[in-house]
């Protein structure tokens, strides 16, 4: 299953509150050039952000782990698959 990026945004809005409040901004098109540009670390933690959820899916499309949207505790976990065992690991 892919990584939620609306769960994603949940879960990041505790880390990293700014980068949220600017998720929902571009979401909802109240953001504009300036304001973005003007803001540069954020705008980078965002596109981190979505880099890393495109990485998680491309890794569990070649099923080297599995993604687990955990809707009731506002959360992405994933979990490593090995020929030995597994194990999982919140994102």
């Amino acid at each position: 299953m892919p990584v939620d990026i609306e769960l994603m945004f949940e879960q990041i809005k505790w880390i990293e509150p700014a980068v949220y409040r600017m998720h929902c901004r571009l979401k909802h098109q109240r953001i504009t050039r300036e304001q973005l540009e003007s803001d540069g670390p954020t705008f980078s933690n965002l596109i981190y952000t979505l880099s890393a959820a495109h990485s998680l899916d491309q890794m569990e499309a070649s099923r080297e782990i599995e993604i687990y949207n955990d809707y009731a505790n506002e959360k992405v976990s994933v979990r490593r698959l090995t020929k030995y065992g597994s194990g999982v690991i919140e994102v």
